[in-house]
């Protein structure tokens, strides 16, 4: 099945400090969010930061 397999991405995991709670609805479970967040919103492009 390798042969079939393109990566075309990276997931990378991280602790992110918040300045206010996020509204996560009434279907999430309790302590559990997963927010996405875009690489140009962080300034990272290609996995080398840019100042």
């Amino acid at each position: 099945a390798q042969d079939k397999v393109k990566k075309v991405g990276q997931v990378i995991r991280a602790i992110c400090l918040l300045r206010h709670p996020v509204n996560v609805g009434s279907n999430a479970s309790p302590g559990s969010i997963q927010i996405i967040i875009p690489q140009k919103q962080v300034q990272r492009h290609n996995g080398k930061t840019h100042n």
